[in-house]
């Protein structure tokens, strides 16, 4: 996922042109990628998954395993 955010910065600093079809298509769906992450209902999602970026300490928002 980490790349998705990347790409358009790794693009630039190679000097390949975003006009290439396949540049074009790949920043596109490194675009819907990133919006769709940043959707409260998919963060919310991955939380309740303990895949989210929600602090551990949260109450409800994390498993808790007791051993």
């Amino acid at each position: 996922m980490s790349v998705s955010v990347m790409l358009p910065g790794i693009v630039a600093a190679s000097g390949i042109s975003e006009s290439l079809p396949w540049v074009a298509g790949g920043l596109a769906v490194a675009a819907a990628v990133t919006r769709i992450m940043a959707l409260p209902s998919v963060q919310a999602a991955l939380d309740r998954l303990g895949l989210g970026n929600a602090p551990p300490d949260e109450v409800g928002r994390h498993r808790v395993v007791r051993r």
